[in-house]
């Protein structure tokens, strides 16, 4: 794919200059997200059911975490392979924006290795505008392991970004999507979003827990047009 292309001469480009121990610290943060993530996916107990229909149209279930707040998940069936749909969502992070009208802007900051990078995002306002813009500084990994690709990642502090007046920064803890193979369809996968977001700023967090289940519904929608716009671009 054109942007597994890119991405990977960025990371030639990386791999001349020595890590610095922050370097260090935020590879690890990424292999982090991934155990975390990957526990919550074996998790079966104490999800509740949020809204949505089921596992293959699509749901989103919640629990608390061991700290207090709530995490999202989202799960459902769409018509692409694993593979496919895992490299268009990790390499061509920076074409977020044509097929998801809830980001404004999304980039690689720094590749930190072959499956590892900073990147920054930009939410759209919500509300008609009443709640700002959100912005995020996450490391994110990726790979294959356990039979599921995945992309995990957490907020960082990166100094190079600093918050910005237009935008509230918000924190994202260990998070990310799973996607799984279908043995009998290989055409076809089950997608997994762990969503743990902490909005920031003056919203009361109760009230960002009501809204996001119906924000990762939304998202859904978005996604399976975009599946199958690549479907047709296929063809």
């Amino acid at each position: 794919m054109e942007g597994t292309n890119k991405y990977s001469q960025a990371v030639n480009r990386q791999t001349l200059i020595d890590k610095t121990p922050m370097d260090l610290s935020y590879l690890k943060l990424g292999k982090e997200s991934w155990e975390q993530v990957y526990s919550l996916y074996k998790s079966e107990s104490n999800w509740v059911f949020q809204c949505g229909k089921d596992a293959t149209e699509g749901c989103v279930l919640s629990k608390k975490s061991h700290v207090g707040n709530k995490i999202f998940f989202l799960q459902a069936v769409l018509n692409i392979s694993a593979k496919e749909l895992w490299e268009d969502l990790v390499f061509r992070t920076e074409d977020l924006s044509t097929w998801n009208p809830t980001i404004l802007d999304s980039k690689l900051i720094k590749p930190l290795s072959e499956n590892c990078d900073i990147s920054y995002y930009v939410a759209a306002p919500g509300a008609k505008g009443l709640v700002k813009s959100r912005d995020f500084v996450v490391v994110r990994k990726w790979g294959k392991r356990k039979g599921l690709y995945f992309s995990t990642g957490m907020s960082v502090k990166f100094p190079n970004i600093p918050p910005v007046d237009k935008c509230v920064r918000g924190e994202n803890g260990a998070g990310g999507y799973l996607v799984e193979p279908l043995s009998t369809e290989p055409n076809k996968c089950k997608f997994y979003w762990f969503c743990n977001t902490n909005l920031k700023g003056m919203l009361p967090q109760k009230l960002v827990d009501s809204a996001l289940g119906g924000m990762q519904l939304d998202y859904l929608k978005h996604l399976r047009h975009h599946v199958e716009q690549l479907r047709q671009y296929k063809v």
